[in-house]
């Protein structure tokens, strides 16, 4: 998750100076969100997912695309989840950093 954080930094740090998002950050956002896919998908980074064995010579990506809606559902929520843990480890970061600058 703390991985996770730091790639989120700009993105935070844009929303708590700025009170909007760049482009830039868009890149560091879909990095993020891949890499908190395979945590879940290739490490079971999720109690609700579970350890799946994705089939050799699968990309995560294809074989995201051929989850049937339930599991998709799963996967989005527990990603979704990784990434506001991961944001709040960020803010929590940038508020320390300003509060004991």
């Amino acid at each position: 998750v703390k991985t996770l954080a730091r790639m989120l930094g700009g993105y935070v740090a844009e929303k708590t100076f700025f009170m909007k998002h760049t482009m830039g950050v868009s890149d560091d956002f879909q990095k993020a969100t891949a890499l908190a896919q395979q945590a879940i998908l290739v490490t079971g980074f999720s109690k609700k997912w579970g350890i799946h064995s994705i089939p050799k010579g699968v990309s995560i990506t294809d074989y995201i695309a051929n989850l049937d809606s339930r599991d998709r559902k799963i996967l989005d929520e527990e990603v979704k989840s990784l990434l506001e843990e991961a944001e709040r480890i960020s803010q929590n970061a940038i508020n320390m950093a300003l509060e004991y600058g």
